[in-house]
């Protein structure tokens, strides 16, 4: 997508202390909490991508994703990208012990599930107070 607002994103991204950069002649990549922007160094082509989901294949953000990323910023997008993550990560946990629970499987597995859930709703707790200090700056 060649929009000139993508290009401002991409450059928020490049001053991302979090992010981490990939480049080489042709692309220039960053990538910060489970969300990659791309950028074609000749024709400033701009993409974003959701790395966490769709295993090797990186999925491309939704228009309302790009929205936000455009109306609020690099740090503002990856955060509710990420955010969105593990609300689906959770989901598919919730899943998972509901059907311990009615199937009458072992304890130990809801027992990892429950780890997996805690460590989950951690890093959202995390998240979610960096994306609402965002709104008070």
């Amino acid at each position: 997508m060649r929009d000139n607002r993508l290009v401002k994103v991409l450059t928020e991204a490049s001053k991302d202390f979090n992010s981490v950069e990939f480049f080489n002649a042709k692309r220039s990549e960053y990538i910060s909490y489970g969300v990659k922007i791309v950028a074609d160094t000749e024709t400033l082509e701009v993409y974003i991508y959701n790395i966490a989901i769709n295993g090797d294949f990186y999925e491309e953000i939704t228009p309302e994703q790009y929205e936000i990323f455009l109306n609020k910023g690099w740090k503002y997008g990856a955060y509710s990208v990420s955010l969105s993550n593990y609300r689906r990560k959770l989901d598919v946990i919730q899943s998972k012990m509901r059907d311990i629970v009615n199937n009458s499987r072992s304890e130990k597995q809801m027992q990892k599930l429950r780890e997996q859930r805690d460590m989950i709703m951690s890093r959202y707790h995390e998240l979610s107070t960096k994306l609402n200090q965002l709104n008070y700056e």
